[in-house]
């Protein structure tokens, strides 16, 4: 083998041995828009201080391959938490579907946190879907805390509101 072979075989090896890596930042805007971005110049200065690194992202995963009939609408039954009801007399709705990793984490905050609170998945309860629309939801989590919303999982969000 030539020089210039060895080289590129010594390139190609230490350039596959680098890992490559792109992070991905978080921030709520001033209407409560939860938006992501994979360049921390994206985005906009006023909200650079609050923005986040996404590091654990969930992996898409398809939970129920099989296709399903379309649920009949009727009154929604929530599931409430187990835990203890934080100091609060606030209702507390999570608006979430079973594949959302961000959903199991914002379920997860709320237990540790001792909140009550009622679920509801919008692809499996109709009555649960429309209300999400209503609420301006195009995206879950989607977190209702009294009058207050908290759109994708903001654990500092939910603390305010729970305060408040």
């Amino acid at each position: 083998m030539n020089k210039t072979a060895i080289l590129i075989l010594v390139a190609a090896v230490i350039l596959t041995a680098i890992p490559l890596r792109a992070d991905t930042y978080k921030y709520t805007d001033d209407r409560g828009d939860l938006h992501f971005v994979d360049d921390l110049g994206s985005v906009p200065k006023k909200y650079r201080k609050s923005a986040r690194t996404m590091d654990d992202l969930p992996a898409l995963s398809v939970m129920d391959a099989q296709p399903t009939a379309p649920a009949r609408s009727r009154p929604a039954a929530p599931v409430r938490a187990t835990a203890p009801r934080e100091n609060s007399t606030k209702s507390v709705e999570v608006y979430v579907t079973s594949w959302c990793g961000y959903c199991k984490k914002a379920l997860r905050y709320l237990n540790e946190k001792g909140v009550s609170y009622a679920v509801y998945d919008i692809e499996k309860d109709q009555d649960a879907n429309r209300r999400h629309k209503e609420l301006g939801g195009r995206g879950v989590p989607l977190i209702k805390i009294g009058a207050n919303k908290v759109r994708g999982f903001d654990p500092e969000e939910i603390d305010r509101y729970l305060r408040q």
